[in-house]
């Protein structure tokens, strides 16, 4: 046998060796990560259950806790406006100091106290540490209301809330003929507070009446008599009223009223 053919043995025969260590190296760093594996999974096996248990062990004991007067309403404070004493939005609220976090949702708190008319929003939240807060805010007061023999305040959601004599005397005043939409006529009423608060509060006096979207009005101490629809477009049809005061002083001397309920159009008698 040449040397030349013995050197290409010798040459196979160590490459065949180098595979061999090769192959056995991945075969026992696979077993190595097959036993991590196996390992993780058997620890995953018991974790999981222990977490779960935790969990459900710790829920448990919060309510325990809450029912047991551990956790209770410390505290309300308002913020915003309250029309109404303390005493009764607590009342209305259905919640006292001392109740059980458990048995207070704050979203019926705030429904059950949204009901009153007197307010326009309300929002609750309650912490851990027993503090109920309660945001409110009071429904806009439009117009002060003679009801024959008393006064009344109109709110922006139409609401006629009981007053005294003395109270709201620098608002615009309502009188009613007959059963009127109170709704629409503060809608309105709120929209131009809203929008336009001078023009607003240069309203006199309003009439409006029965079964019908028309009102008159006196405004800016004028004696004219002013015809108009109490709708969406009530702030413009006022704006061009006001333009007309400003622009014909002289014309509108004689004019004991102007019919503004027709778009674009106003007849003077």
């Amino acid at each position: 046998m040449s040397e030349g053919t013995t050197s290409v043995r010798r040459i196979g025969a160590q490459a065949k060796q180098r595979r061999a260590e090769r192959q056995a190296k991945l075969f026992a760093l696979g077993g190595e990560l097959r036993a991590r594996l196996s390992g993780v999974g058997r620890r995953l096996v018991w974790m999981i259950p222990l977490a779960a248990a935790l969990l459900v062990a710790g829920w448990w004991g919060i309510r325990q806790v809450r029912m047991q007067g551990g956790l209770v309403v410390r505290e309300v404070r308002i913020e915003g406006e309250l029309p109404m004493p303390f005493v009764e939005a607590l009342q209305l609220a259905g919640v006292r100091r001392g109740e059980p976090l458990e048995k207070v949702d704050a979203d019926s708190v705030a429904s059950r106290l949204a009901q009153d008319p007197r307010l326009a929003a309300v929002k609750a939240e309650i912490g851990w540490d027993g503090v109920l807060v309660l945001r409110c805010r009071a429904a806009r007061t439009v117009a002060r209301h003679w009801a024959g023999d008393r006064w009344q305040l109109l709110l922006e959601n139409g609401y006629l809330q009981e007053i005294a004599n003395s109270v709201g005397q620098d608002l615009p005043i309502v009188e009613s003929v007959g059963e009127v939409a109170w709704v629409e006529v503060a809608g309105s009423l709120a929209l131009l507070q809203a929008s336009d608060p001078e023009l607003w509060r240069s309203l006199e006096l309003l009439v409006v009446r029965e079964g019908s979207q028309e009102a008159s009005l006196w405004m800016d101490s004028s004696p004219v008599e002013v015809l108009m629809q109490l709708d969406q477009g009530s702030v413009t049809t006022l704006r061009r009223w006001r333009a007309l005061q400003q622009d014909h002083v002289g014309r509108l001397s004689g004019v004991r009223r102007l019919d503004l309920r027709f778009e674009g159009f106003a007849y003077a008698s």
